[in-house]
C-alpha cells in the first residue's frame, strides 16, 4: 500500500508547499502557540509532498482505527524530533496537535490530517528569548511572530486571525497573512532549511502601534464594517433614506441614529452596558423591518420617527461594540481607536447615503417615485429584516 502511495503523480494534484508558513504567537496568560503549515498526510506516510493527494487520502483511509491512531502518534514524535522550540537556548517539549484532522476544512484541502501542525505550551517564567528551528526535512520557514500578551483580542477573533490559509502555491512570503494580522505582527523571519531563527526577545514589551497607525487602521475597520461588510446596517440606512425626498427629515433621522449608536458603542466598550449578541442581532434585524414597513404606511416624518430611530441606534451601537470587542483595542491608544472606529462607521454610513443619492436622487421629485421605488424597495428590505430576525434566533 505504501509503495503505491510513493508512485509519481502530477504536481497539480498535490500540495505545492514551497515553504513552511509558520505563526509563532505569544498569548495572554504566559502561553505560546506555534502553527506550521505542512502536508501532514505525506509526512505521516513518509513520502514526498508531491505525492498525489487522492493517493495519500486513500492510503490513510485504508488504515484501521488503531493503525491510524498509531500513525498520528508517530507523526507527533516526528515533530518532537524535527522541530525545536527553545527558550533561552533550552528546548521545550510542547504539546503537539493537528487541529484540522478529520474536519470539513481538511477535506476541503483534500487531506485527512489537515495542513496545520500546532505546538502549544507555557513560556518558562523569566524566559528572555524564543527561537525556532526545523530540520532539513522541512522546506524553508517563513515565520510570523505575533505578540498579544498585552493586547485585548477576543479568543474567537484571535483564532480566526491566527489561522493558516489554504496551501501556498508560490515561494512568496504570505502577505495576505501579514495584512490580516495587521499591527499584531511584531517580527517576520525567513529561514533556509535547517536554520535557527534569530532570537525573539521576550523580556521587552512588544512594540505598540503609533497614533497615526491606530487612526488609519481603525478608520478603515469602521468603514469596512459598513461597506462592504455591514449589509444589515446598509439596509437600515437605506430605510432611512427612502422615507422622504427632503434633506431635513433625513438629517434628523441620521443624527438621531448616530447619537444613539455612538452612546452605546462607548458605554459597551467601557463595560458599562452589555447585552448578549443572541438578543442584539435579532433585534437589529427587527429594527430594519420596522423602519422599512413604516416607509410603506407613511410618506411623512412622524413626530415619533426620530425617537424610534434613536432607540434602534442604541441596538446598532451594541452590535458595533461586539465587533470592536472581537477586533480588540490597543491599550496605549484605546480612546483614539474607539473614536477612529466610530468615525469610520459614520463615513461608511454617509457613503451609503451619497451612493443612494447618486443612484436615485434625480428621481426623488417624480410623482411615481414613492410607488415605484420607496414602497417596493422598502417591502424587500422589510422582508429581509424579518427573515434575518428569525434566522438569528427568533425562529428557534
Amino acid at each position: 500500500m505504501l509503495a503505491a502511495v510513493g508512485a509519481p503523480a502530477s504536481p497539480a494534484a498535490a500540495h505545492d508547499l514551497g515553504f513552511t508558513r509558520t505563526i509563532a504567537a505569544l498569548l495572554p496568560g504566559g502561553s505560546f502557540r506555534v502553527d506550521m503549515q505542512v502536508d501532514l498526510d505525506a509526512l505521516a506516510l513518509g513520502v514526498s509532498q508531491d505525492t498525489d493527494d487522492a493517493e495519500l487520502m486513500a492510503a490513510l483511509g485504508a488504515l484501521s482505527e488503531a493503525e491510524l491512531e498509531q500513525t498520528v502518534a508517530d507523526l507527533r514524535q516526528t515533530f518532537l524530533r524535527r522541530v525545536r522550540v527553545r527558550f533561552d537556548g533550552e528546548a521545550l517539549i510542547p504539546e503537539i496537535t493537528f487541529p484540522d484532522a478529520g474536519s470539513e476544512r481538511a477535506r476541503a484541502d483534500d487531506t485527512v490530517l489537515g495542513l496545520t501542525a500546532r505546538m502549544t505550551g507555557m513560556i518558562p517564567p523569566g524566559a528572555g528569548e524564543l527561537t525556532l528551528q526545523a530540520s532539513l526535512a522541512f522546506p524553508p520557514l517563513h515565520i510570523t511572530f505575533v505578540d498579544v500578551r498585552t493586547r485585548t483580542v477576543a479568543a474567537g477573533r484571535l483564532d480566526e486571525l491566527l489561522r493558516l490559509g489554504p496551501a501556498a502555491q508560490s515561494d512568496a512570503p504570505d502577505d495576505e497573512l501579514a495584512e490580516r494580522l495587521g499591527d499584531l505582527v511584531t517580527s517576520r523571519q525567513i529561514l533556509e532549511r535547517g536554520d535557527r531563527s534569530d532570537p525573539y526577545r521576550l523580556d521587552r514589551p512588544p512594540p505598540q502601534p503609533g497614533r497615526f497607525e491606530v487612526v488609519t487602521q481603525y478608520l478603515r475597520l469602521g468603514f469596512q464594517h459598513i461597506l462592504p461588510l455591514g449589509v444589515d446596517h446598509i439596509l437600515f440606512v437605506l430605510g432611512l433614506f427612502l422615507l422622504n425626498t427632503a434633506w431635513r427629515p433625513l438629517l434628523a433621522q441620521v443624527t438621531a441614529f448616530t447619537a444613539a449608536h455612538t452612546l452605546t458603542l462607548a458605554l459597551s466598550t467601557y463595560g458599562v452596558v452589555s447585552l448578549s449578541p443572541s438578543i442584539v442581532e435579532p433585534l437589529i434585524a427587527l429594527s430594519i423591518a420596522w423602519i422599512a414597513f413604516e416607509n410603506v404606511v407613511t410618506d411623512e416624518l412622524t413626530w415619533w420617527r426620530p425617537a424610534v430611530v434613536f432607540g434602534f441606534g442604541l441596538l446598532h451601537g451594541l452590535g458595533f461594540a461586539g465587533v470592536l470587542a472581537e477586533l480588540g483595542l490597543p491599550r496605549n491608544e484605546f480612546v483614539t481607536a474607539l473614536l477612529s472606529f466610530n468615525v469610520g462607521v459614520e463615513l461608511g454610513q454617509l457613503t451609503v447615503i451619497a451612493l443612494a443619492f447618486l443612484a436615485l436622487g434625480a428621481f426623488r421629485q417624480q410623482r411615481w417615485y414613492r410607488s415605484r421605488v420607496t414602497v417596493p424597495v422598502s417591502v424587500i428590505i422589510g422582508l429581509v429584516g424579518l427573515y434575518w430576525a428569525f434566522e438569528r434566533g427568533l425562529g428557534g
